[in-house]
C-alpha cells in the first residue's frame, strides 16, 4: 500500500511540474508576441526566385526548389514555403482575411495567437502561430500573409525558433504578382499535397502523421477523410473558398 501511495504522489509531483513547465513556456511565449515591434530589421541575406529573407546567423538552410527551404536551428528543421493560396485569395478578394489553413487538427493544439506585424518594408503582415504536442513531440506552425513556416521542435528550442521565425518574417520580402503570374487557384490543391508530403518524408516524426491532419486534407496522391485515405478524384478546377 505505500508503495502504491509513493508512486501515486510521484505521478502527482511529475504532472504538477509539467503543468509549471508547461505555465512558464506560455507565459515566455505571451512575452515575445508582447514585444513584436521591438523585433529587429536586417538588411536582406538570401534570395530565392520568388522571395527575399534575413536568415539569423546561427540557423542553416537547404532549398528543396523555388518555393521552400528547410531552415535549420540545432537538431529541428523548419520547412519555410510561399503561401500561395493566401497571396492569391488577396488579390482577388478585396475583404479576404487571413484563413488559419493548418493541415494540421486543432485537437493537438496547446497555445496559439494572432495578429499582425509590420515588415522592414513597412508592409503589416497578419499572422497566426500554433503550437501542437502529437505524443510529446512539439510542432510548430507559423502562417503569414505570404509565408508559411511548420516544423517538429525541440521544448527546450520553442522560444529562440520562434523568435527567429518571427524575425525572418518580419524580414521576408515576396513578389506576390509573380507569384500569382506563375500559380492559378487551380495549382493550391496541388501546393497544399506538397507540404503535407514534404513534411512527412522531411521532419522526424515517428510513424506516420496521418492521425495528425485535419478532415479533407490532402496526402500523397489521397484525401483523409474520417480517418481513411481516398483516390484523390478532385476536379482540378473545384473553387477555393
Amino acid at each position: 500500500m505505500k508503495k502504491i501511495i509513493l508512486i501515486f504522489c510521484l505521478l502527482i509531483c511529475l504532472c504538477a511540474c509539467k503543468v509549471a513547465e508547461d505555465k512558464e513556456l506560455f507565459n515566455d511565449l505571451n512575452n515575445i508576441f508582447d514585444h513584436i515591434d521591438n523585433i529587429s530589421t536586417y538588411r536582406i541575406n538570401n534570395k530565392m526566385k520568388y522571395y527575399s529573407y534575413y536568415l539569423p546567423s546561427d540557423m542553416n538552410e537547404e532549398a528543396l526548389d523555388s518555393e521552400s527551404i528547410v531552415l535549420k536551428y540545432n537538431d529541428n528543421k523548419i520547412i519555410m514555403n510561399l503561401n500561395v493560396s493566401n497571396i492569391i485569395n488577396t488579390k482577388y478578394y478585396t475583404d479576404h482575411i487571413l484563413e488559419d489553413e493548418s493541415i494540421f487538427s486543432d485537437d493537438y493544439i496547446i497555445y496559439k495567437k494572432e495578429g499582425k506585424l509590420k515588415t522592414e518594408s513597412g508592409q503589416s503582415v497578419a499572422y497566426i502561430f500554433k503550437l501542437y504536442n502529437y505524443k510529446d513531440i512539439y510542432i510548430l506552425h507559423l502562417i503569414s500573409s505570404n509565408m508559411n513556416y511548420i516544423g517538429t521542435i525541440k521544448k527546450e528550442d520553442i522560444t529562440q525558433t520562434l523568435k527567429h521565425l518571427l524575425m525572418i518574417a518580419k524580414n521576408t520580402n515576396v513578389l506576390n504578382e509573380d507569384v500569382i503570374k506563375e500559380y492559378s487557384k487551380k495549382d493550391i490543391i496541388e501546393y497544399k499535397k506538397k507540404q503535407i508530403n514534404l513534411f512527412n518524408t522531411s521532419m522526424p516524426v515517428s510513424g506516420t502523421i496521418d492521425s495528425l491532419l485535419v478532415d479533407d486534407a490532402i496526402i500523397g496522391d489521397g484525401i483523409r477523410y474520417d480517418g481513411q485515405i481516398y483516390e484523390d478524384e478532385r476536379n482540378e478546377e473545384v473553387p477555393i473558398e
